[in-house]
């Protein structure tokens, strides 16, 4: 029988976990009132939402184990590490800022910052690693993405 890899599971669950209960958590109480919001043209239904983030938290994770195994100056992984967890704290923080505390606009300050994150993240990921990498590339589109729809959104519904 294989040997579990306990690095790379808690690896993974950090941000699967941290993701999908922070979501949760800040979506609860405004699920409602978010139903009832005007929508971008491109709007996916909210179903997609929970399947994308925890695809998109495994790869990420996934990625950083990936990242973490390669070998590299010791400088070269801190900043990894920098770029990793400052774009994971700003995704931590934009569910609560978006729902709970109803403070649109300053979640597209924290969506633009999270994409400038998670852009260098991945830069710094493919230059040690091609295959973590290309795993991280999804979550830029869709922190692009999750831009927009943090913009048209705040935007459509300003009186609320």
């Amino acid at each position: 029988m294989k040997k579990l890899n306990w690095k790379l599971i808690a690896t993974v669950a950090l941000p699967v976990v941290g993701g999908s209960v922070l979501g949760r958590v800040a979506t609860k109480e405004a699920s409602e009132k978010y139903e009832s919001f005007k929508t971008p043209r491109f709007s996916p239904p909210s179903w997609l939402f929970p399947v994308a983030w925890t695809s998109l938290y495994t790869m990420m994770g996934i990625a950083k184990y990936t990242f973490d195994n390669k070998e590299k100056p010791k400088q070269r992984q801190q900043m990894g590490n920098f770029f990793y967890y400052t774009q994971l704290g700003l995704n931590f923080l934009w569910s609560p800022l978006f729902f709970k505390e109803e403070k649109r606009g300053i979640a597209l300050v924290d969506a633009s910052f999270l994409w400038l994150a998670v852009v260098s993240t991945t830069s710094i990921y493919n230059k040690h690693s091609q295959t973590a990498g290309k795993l991280m590339l999804p979550y830029v589109g869709w922190s692009a993405y999750a831009m927009y729809l943090n913009y048209a959104t705040w935007k459509l519904n300003k009186d609320y």
